[in-house]
């Protein structure tokens, strides 16, 4: 699938040997801040998802990456990493931190023979992290581990936004605004809208007109 790619990224595909790598961005509270990693060896310099150079480390820390999926419909999509090796930072982070709904990026790049990026790596998938598994090593032959599972940033059509939409509600969010000020009041009011007007005479000290308001006598008399 070529869409959206750069040309050079395109010319990179069409190759004879193709070089792909994935680059990650969780993005983590303080102090931990931003973790990048992508899936190759040594550090590479890259593109962010904002389009600043930073340096992507990649010893062995990404694991594995699911099948990123699409479909017609707006729909969310979940994919799972699986991270390894690793350091002593991120681990405090996923067991002590509060992980879940920070940001993660996702992007794919393609390298040369030289391992260096063809051209700035393409914007892949953005979303949520929804989920850590912490897998904590028995021996000294083992790894710890962490699997995250993230949502699609298309989970907010599914989510309420808790807003009461009164002026209570509006006033914590724009001091001033007047928009639900009259809210309650027009809850159960009853109008008469439009329709043929009909006079009534006759009656004591005054008239009642249909489709309007009645006389002080009207009122009298409708009683």
């Amino acid at each position: 699938m070529t869409r959206g790619l750069s040309a050079a990224n395109q010319s990179a595909i069409a190759a004879q040997v193709v070089r792909p790598v994935v680059l990650v961005e969780l993005h983590f509270d303080a102090p931990t801040g931003v973790v990048r990693l992508h899936s190759g060896l040594g550090d590479l310099s890259a593109s962010d998802w904002s389009g600043s150079t930073q340096t992507f480390p990649g010893v062995g820390d990404l694991g594995q990456i699911e099948e990123v999926r699409e479909g017609q419909a707006i729909s969310p999509h979940k994919l799972a990493l699986s991270l390894s090796g690793l350091d002593a930072t991120l681990s405090a982070e996923v067991l002590t931190g509060d992980a879940v709904l920070r940001p993660i990026y996702m992007q794919v790049g393609y390298l040369s023979a030289g391992g260096a990026l063809v051209a700035d790596p393409h914007k892949l998938w953005k979303g949520q992290i929804n989920e850590v598994q912490f897998s904590v090593p028995h021996s000294a032959d083992e790894f710890a581990s962490i699997r995250i599972v993230a949502e699609s940033f298309l989970i907010a059509f599914k989510r309420a936004n808790g807003r009461l939409f009164n002026d209570a509600d509006q006033q914590q969010e724009f001091p001033g605004d007047l928009g639900f000020e009259y809210g309650p009041d027009v809850e159960d009011i009853k109008l008469i809208w439009g329709g043929q007007t009909v006079s009534y005479g006759g009656a004591p000290g005054g008239s009642f007109v249909g489709g309007g308001f009645p006389t002080d006598g009207a009122s009298e008399f409708l009683r």
